[in-house]
């Protein structure tokens, strides 16, 4: 004979159970599933705030160097695509693509009085190519 608070344990044990399983269902798929909430999705913080800039193409700063000299005298009148092919793939951009900026040295110079800096290529566009660029120092 089963005492009645037995069944009573037995059913309980069984509900717990059960939430627990839909719990941890609910988990997985949504861990699986893509984030459809506007803002989440596919949207991506600047390089510039992430500290991810995009280097000249090179393994070091000297062919870095190398490569932003041999691309130098024809910079001015190159577009977007050209300027991606000579110096790599998706530069630090304005919103705009009105200027893109690429990270020249990886180790630090000395410049001025300031001992940590490195260099970067700013290369600004007016209708659709490069009509001006600099290298500057920064600090960060």
């Amino acid at each position: 004979m089963v005492e009645p608070t037995q069944g009573v344990f037995n059913m309980r044990s069984r509900m717990h159970f059960f939430a627990a399983a839909l719990v941890i269902a609910g988990i997985a798929f949504f861990a699986n599933s893509p984030i459809n909430a506007q803002g989440l999705k596919g949207s991506q913080m600047p390089k510039k705030i992430l500290g991810r800039l995009t280097y000249i193409k090179g393994n070091n700063d000297q062919e870095r160097w190398k490569t932003f000299l041999d691309a130098q005298p024809k910079l001015i009148g190159m577009s977007l695509k050209e300027v991606e092919k000579r110096f790599g793939e998706e530069p630090i951009c304005e919103r705009d693509l009105s200027a893109v900026e690429y990270g020249l040295t990886q180790e630090s110079v000395k410049s001025g009085v300031k001992e940590n800096s490195w260099l970067h290529v700013h290369l600004f566009f007016r209708n659709g190519v490069v009509w001006k660029f600099s290298v500057e120092a920064s600090n960060h």
